[in-house]
């Protein structure tokens, strides 16, 4: 039987009497919820009765308790299937403070071998998390002001002034006394250098709610499933002409589409039209049980306007940020991402470059490089003008990010030059993929922009890694530079790889 101990419920009499004296709280019940037992911890964390005999429901209590319901209720629905029985989510405790929790539902057995149990352990992760993110953001700033090529000191801390001081009026100013001016003259100029260093980004801080913009434009992370690459990015083209910006993916199965919808590096997941009803309802059901509040979006049921609306909702929902996280945000577009394709610039792709190589060489596994040149890009511009060009250039970077993986790295170097940087590629597999890409691609363009004689096409030079000549990340793109070179010698159009 279970005798009773009035702090802490009823104690069975094996094993769980040890567990009284442990930080996290610990509480057991009965199948259908009713609580029999909490330790000393759970005391502190939860509303409990004052005495064992009221009955408390299990369920109900970290419901009470719980920042984020969705969580808690599937703990127990996958309790009951059988699957996983953690949760990562918020619970906020009796005294009002809210915990970062790992939630951990397990099925015990009591005292007698016929007698069922559930027991809930609650982890508290507060103070790791908090440390985390303080290292994250740290890395972060190290990161962006590296790419941006300057310091904090060189900075003068202007962040903080970025709200006012940047437009502050020089009558303004000259109302201060006179030991104040010259300090705020300093941040002032501080803050106009970051102004100026960003073009006309509109740094001007929002109260509330922001979502990132790329000049002026909305910018959305988007995995399309069950799409082929082509199909992709004809749908990116056309959600440009509503003014939606993309960092956009396709899903390579099941697996990929569940993993990343878990991992908070999209805003939306599109059901490619192509995809029947059926299949559509599971993948919904398939990326509902891993991130219930993540928006997807079946293409086949919308028309363009409709699907441009919903993914500006998505967005909004997803990027509900601080004000000075959204400055941050925007930061990092700039730093990181050309502003005309959206793919990475050449000194981020240099960055990162680096330090794939440096692992490539490190762990001895093998790597590829890609150099793409649009043939006959000057003409596109003197036939057809500028605006068409840089079509030329966003339809060629779309279809780069739609065909290829989520760890290969796609950048502009400048002007027509494209980069693609594939680890864990050797090179047999590289020469295929670079040529079905080559062939893809140019096909792609040539149906997306008008005839022309000469036909615009793509020559690429590739590398692989390793190879003796090769020491350094410069080396590798010298070598694929050298084989592109070659390539447009032939007659352009070509893949040409380093001997």
């Amino acid at each position: 039987m279970i005798s009773t101990t009035p702090q802490h419920g009823n104690v069975p009499s094996f094993p769980w009497a040890g567990l009284d004296g442990l930080a996290d709280p610990i509480l057991i019940a009965e199948p259908d919820g009713r609580l029999v037992y909490w330790n000393r911890a759970a005391a502190i964390w939860f509303e409990l009765p004052a005495s064992p005999a009221t009955e408390c429901n299990l369920r109900v209590l970290v419901y009470e308790h719980s920042l984020d319901h969705a969580e808690t209720q599937d703990l127990w629905i996958a309790m009951r299937r059988g699957g996983s029985n953690t949760r990562l989510t918020k619970l906020r405790t009796r005294h009002q403070q809210d915990r970062q929790v790992r939630l951990v539902l397990s099925a015990q057995r009591g005292a007698s071998p016929a007698e069922e149990l559930v027991m809930l352990q609650v982890h508290d992760l507060t103070d790791l998390y908090v440390d985390f993110e303080k290292r994250e953001h740290q890395n972060r700033a190290n990161l962006v002001l590296d790419l941006l090529g300057t310091t904090l000191s060189d900075l003068e801390y202007p962040l903080g002034a970025l709200r006012w001081n940047a437009e502050l009026a020089a009558e303004e100013l000259d109302r201060l006394p006179e030991d104040l001016r010259l300090p705020f003259r300093s941040v002032q100029k501080a803050s106009r250098h970051i102004v100026d260093m960003f073009g006309n980004l509109n740094l001007s801080l929002p109260e509330s709610t922001a979502h990132a913009t790329q000049d002026g434009v909305s910018l959305v992370r988007v995995l399309v499933a069950g799409s082929t690459p082509t199909r992709a990015a004809h749908l990116l083209d056309a959600l440009r002409s509503e003014g939606i910006r993309c960092v956009f993916r396709t899903a390579k199965g099941r697996e990929d589409l569940i993993r990343t919808a878990a991992s908070g590096e999209i805003d939306a997941v599109l059901l490619d039209r192509h995809i029947s009803a059926e299949k559509a309802v599971d993948l919904a059901v398939s990326v509902a049980a891993v991130e219930p509040h993540m928006p997807v979006i079946a293409c086949a049921d919308l028309q363009l306007g409709e699907l441009a609306i919903k993914l500006r909702e998505a967005m909004d929902r997803n990027r509900v940020v601080g004000a000075s996280d959204a400055v941050w945000h925007r930061i990092e577009e700039i730093a990181l991402r050309d502003s005309l394709t959206g793919v990475l610039n050449r000194r981020a792709f240099e960055r990162f470059g680096r330090q794939e190589f440096e692992r490539a060489r490190r762990y001895g596994f093998p790597m590829s490089l890609v150099l793409f040149d649009l043939d006959h890009f000057k003409m596109v511009n003197d036939e057809l003008g500028h605006p068409a060009g840089d079509r030329l250039l966003q339809v060629f970077a779309a279809y780069l990010q739609t065909a290829t993986r989520q760890s290969d790295l796609v950048a502009r170097l400048g002007g027509d030059e494209f980069a693609l940087l594939m680890s864990h590629t050797d090179g047999a597999g590289a020469l295929v993929l670079t040529q079905r890409l080559r062939d893809a691609v140019e096909l792609h363009i040539r149906e997306v922009l008008p005839p022309m004689n000469p036909a615009t096409g793509v020559s690429a030079g590739l590398v692989i890694y390793p190879d003796k000549s090769v020491d350094n990340f410069e080396a590798l793109i010298a070598a694929a530079d050298e084989a592109l070179y070659r390539a447009k010698k032939a007659g352009k159009g070509c893949l040409d790889a380093a001997r």
